[in-house]
């Protein structure tokens, strides 16, 4: 990004301005399981859900939404996924975009079993939002150990 727009993601969206490589970074993390830092992760997101910070931006919006129903053997569960392209990451002009959706698995009586939202850098579309919830949760279950 910084090639393209004369700053780092780092830069624009945190403020950092002395920005470590690559190699660097990876140094410093290659030693820390994942599983020490999902805690930290799950904090800040039960943070911001708390607040309402992460559909604030979305209330009132008509969001496209595609559901399907799925038969897990026991119960019929239905899958309504939600998402919006050009979200931008944080307020200001100058805000990364990204792309956003989300994926809320119920039961017939209501009750919510799954609930998560992704960002990505892919455009969703009716078309592609199952599939792309789809590999945004595979990547999420790789370090999580249950």
């Amino acid at each position: 990004m910084a090639d393209s727009k004369g700053k780092s993601n780092a830069q624009s969206l945190f403020g950092v301005h002395q920005i470590p490589s690559d190699n660097h970074i990876r140094d410093l993390l290659d030693g820390v399981a994942p599983e020490e830092v999902f805690p930290m992760f799950e904090e800040i997101l039960h943070g911001l859900e708390e607040q309402g910070q992460l559909n604030s931006h979305l209330a009132g919006m008509a969001l496209p939404t595609v559901t399907t129903q799925r038969w897990t053997g026991k119960v019929q569960e239905t899958w309504t996924y939600r998402y919006l392209n050009g979200v931008p990451l944080r307020d200001g002009a100058d805000a990364l975009l990204v792309n956003w959706c989300e994926l809320t698995v119920s039961r017939p009586d209501g009750q919510v079993t799954y609930h998560n939202a992704f960002a990505t850098s892919h455009r969703v579309s009716d078309d592609t939002v199952a599939e792309i919830v789809r590999a945004g949760r595979a990547r999420w279950k790789k370090g999580v150990k249950g």
